[in-house]
């Protein structure tokens, strides 16, 4: 799991506005994720979840946790009854938490457009899992107590809430999965992630990738972009330009050229080049702005 240890350790999650909702039936709530991956606890009651074309509405519980992405449009609605010891009875008061995991560099990530649409954390005996049941309440805190330090420390606990949503995807999931998560499981295209991952600045090429993987050029092309969604050049200058929008913000002694080094470029203008195109901006406009 090295890429996905690597694209964890570059991103950064902003703090997002939390919310509370405390709903009566008949209720309905709309939502997107088309850049972001919105999350929403059900903190008490039930609802259902309908995505995209979904006819079939997905039934969630009492402390069930749903992370939507990749969606223009979703909707959480009320049940209209809910099941007993005495059978269906009215639906009743229903109270959701909900947030939103985004990236700082969000334009070059391609993490949140290469997971699922849906990652679903069942709930543990009508409870929380026990590390969301951890998590939430010292986030909730620090993001409305206002101290100085709370936004670093929110950005810190959304971290690690992520990695865990991560961690139990994985879970859930093993070889076979579909998606990035999917793909790290792949004996090939895991191979050629940690790869890449590990080793941004080497020269890689569609034939050097393939040949680290057994594959034939054509064969792995065709494989990774079936498996990830996008092709294995494509990939690598998207992990390279994030690697790099990281470098700048953050070490203000490296010079453009030094980091157009560290993620795999011979040649400045090749980087700044590749990274213009990926971000919108030249990178000394990038740092600057930082």
């Amino acid at each position: 799991m090295d890429a996905l240890k690597q694209i964890l350790h570059a991103i950064r999650l902003q703090p997002q506005m939390f919310e509370r909702h405390a709903l009566t039936a008949p209720w309905q709530i709309e939502g997107s994720a088309s850049h972001s991956a919105a999350w929403h606890l059900v903190e008490s009651g039930s609802c259902s979840l309908l995505m995209g074309a979904e006819n079939e509405p997905r039934l969630m519980a009492t402390g069930d946790l749903l992370v939507v992405t990749n969606t223009r449009h979703y909707e959480i609605r009320h049940n209209p009854t809910r099941s007993t010891e005495n059978g269906p009875q009215p639906a009743g008061l229903t109270t959701l938490i909900s947030g939103e995991f985004r990236t700082e560099h969000n334009i070059v990530t391609p993490l949140f457009s290469l997971l699922p649409p849906l990652i679903h954390i069942p709930n543990q005996g009508g409870k929380p899992v026990y590390w969301l049941a951890t998590a939430l309440p010292g986030i909730q805190s620090e993001f409305y107590s206002g101290r100085p330090g709370s936004e670093a420390v929110v950005s810190r606990l959304m971290d690690i809430l992520f990695i865990m949503v991560m961690r139990s995807w994985i879970d859930q999931h093993t070889e076979g999965g579909g998606g990035w998560l999917g793909a790290l499981y792949d004996p090939y295209i895991g191979k050629a992630l940690n790869a890449i991952h590990a080793h941004p600045d080497h020269p890689w090429t569609l034939e050097i990738l393939a040949r680290s993987t057994g594959l034939s050029r054509s064969f792995f092309s065709e494989r990774f972009t079936l498996t990830v969604g996008e092709s294995p050049m494509k990939y690598l200058t998207r992990w390279r330009v994030q690697l790099a929008t990281t470098w700048l913000s953050d070490d203000v002694n490296l010079t453009v050229e030094e980091v157009a080094h560290k993620v795999g470029y011979t040649s400045s203008f090749a980087f700044s080049k590749a990274f213009k195109r990926m971000t919108g901006s030249a990178p000394t406009a990038y740092r600057r702005r930082e």
